[in-house]
């Protein structure tokens, strides 16, 4: 088994050469042989830079960062459902990012939902500090 363990931690990745697009010069009927060779010419794909196709905001500037979201197993649930029954269907990171500009933008909005967030949050709190407390007590 150790002589296993030691062939993979001693092996080494193959060197695999850039991908290019390849386009024959010419059409051949018949097939490629030695005495009948086709010549190749290299040919790089070009990018479509029309300025015409780009969204409002510039898709190539756009980025997303991993974030881990812990939601109460009852919203996160309905908020699944509500997504995957929209239309059209959206992820929940897009419906939360929206919720959010939306919030950002209006001042109305903003208030209402931050004294939700601050209910919210208070409550999270409460739940998390019994949770210890029966956690403590349990080992006793």
């Amino acid at each position: 088994m150790s002589d296993l363990a030691e062939r993979l931690n001693n092996r080494q990745r193959t060197k695999v050469s850039r991908r290019t697009a390849i386009v024959p010069d010419q059409v051949a009927s018949e097939s490629i042989t030695e005495d009948n060779p086709v010549s190749l010419t290299v040919v790089e794909s070009p990018v479509d830079t029309d300025d015409d196709l780009l969204p409002e905001d510039d898709y190539r500037n756009f980025e997303l960062s991993q974030a881990t979201l812990r939601i109460e197993k009852n919203i996160a649930e309905r908020l699944s459902n509500f997504c995957k029954n929209s239309d059209p269907k959206l992820s929940r990171e897009a419906l939360i990012e929206a919720m959010f500009l939306q919030v950002e933008n209006d001042a109305d909005l903003r208030d209402v939902v931050l004294a939700l967030a601050v209910d919210r949050s208070e409550l999270r709190k409460r739940a998390g500090n019994y949770k210890r407390g029966k956690s403590i007590s349990d080992r006793a």
